[in-house]
């Protein structure tokens, strides 16, 4: 708990191509209460994760044009 990390995304076509580079994303955590997601405002294919509490929880990304997803497990110690 305490400690922040950086994350991004970056959505790719099968060919691994860059794609949705101007997107609208919403980033969300599973439990506020093990940790918060603050996103870059330039960015929005950036963000900073601080854990608050011991606990496992999920960091998922949701591009809102399409309601594509992505997630990712997070464990805080």
């Amino acid at each position: 708990p305490g400690d922040e990390f950086p994350v991004s995304i970056t959505a790719k076509d099968a060919a691994g191509n860059t794609v949705l580079t101007g997107s609208e994303l919403r980033w969300t955590i599973g439990s506020n209460a093990t940790a918060r997601v603050t996103v870059d405002p330039a960015n929005p294919g950036v963000a900073t994760v601080r854990g608050l509490a011991n606990g496992t929880t999920q960091l998922t990304v949701t591009e809102l044009e399409s309601g594509r997803t992505a997630s990712i497990p997070l464990t805080v110690v």
